[in-house]
């Protein structure tokens, strides 16, 4: 069983890193097995060619602006803000081929859950926590015009006893139009809690765009379940080829 690790992403508009970081509870044994793209959990995405954008808050009160993060049609950055009509649903006028992130725009603090999602709803691209007041969803759309490298990921589990189990992070990148994903993999435990932090000292540089998330998996060779996986990567973005 695959798990999607959720967490915050940092905007990168005239930065040059990327951080990627979140958790996964797991309430029951997995078994560790090889990963098929079949098996992968994969973020959901506007389309490729790209499509208008919906808003909706779960409050009615929340009628403030939302700054949207993504790309345009040409994977390269654009932003749009948005005035939010509280639960009822409010389109950009920008088509997006990706939703990086949204940003809550009032010193006010907005009550409802807010979703980015297709015209017409389904599921979410982005979503505004409200309990954390920022936008939770630990992936990223590395733009066309850049380039990418895996500097460093943490990653760590948390166990509800002191029996052997395995627990991986794994860091895949999916370039955009092709089907295939490269993982980064990296164990995170054999017997109760531990910690790492991996250093990628000869990182691989590849071109944008490129999708970029993260993903458990964890297996239990004895008794005792794995309760928790955290996982934080930082990707440098340079200025392309």
């Amino acid at each position: 069983m695959v798990h999607q690790v959720r967490g915050f992403s940092a905007p990168v508009h005239n930065l040059d890193v990327v951080n990627l970081y979140g958790e996964v509870k797991l309430t029951v044994v997995d078994t560790e097995k090889v990963l098929s793209s079949a098996d992968l959990t994969t973020p959901v995405f506007p389309s490729d060619s790209g499509e208008l954008i919906q808003l909706q808050s779960l409050n009615n009160s929340d009628t403030d602006l939302v700054l949207v993060y993504g790309l345009g049609t040409d994977f390269k950055y654009q932003d749009e803000l948005v005035k939010m009509n509280g639960t009822t649903p409010v389109q950009t006028t920008k088509t997006f081929t990706r939703v990086n992130r949204l940003d809550w725009t009032s010193k006010s603090a907005f009550l409802g859950e807010i979703a980015a999602t297709s015209v017409g709803g389904g599921a979410a691209f982005r979503t505004l926590n409200v309990k954390a007041q920022l936008s939770i969803d630990a992936v990223y759309t590395i733009h066309a015009d850049k380039t990418w490298q895996v500097d460093t990921i943490y990653s760590a589990l948390t166990r509800d006893s002191n029996n052997t189990a395995t627990g991986i992070v794994a860091v895949y990148y999916r370039p955009v139009g092709y089907a295939f994903r490269r993982p980064f993999k990296f164990p995170v435990a054999s017997r109760g809690n531990s910690s790492n932090n991996y250093i990628n000292l000869t990182p691989e540089i590849g071109p944008g765009p490129v999708d970029v998330y993260l993903t458990a998996e964890a297996s239990d060779a004895s008794v005792g379940t794995p309760t928790e996986i955290v996982a934080r990567i930082t990707m440098r973005m340079g200025q392309g080829a």
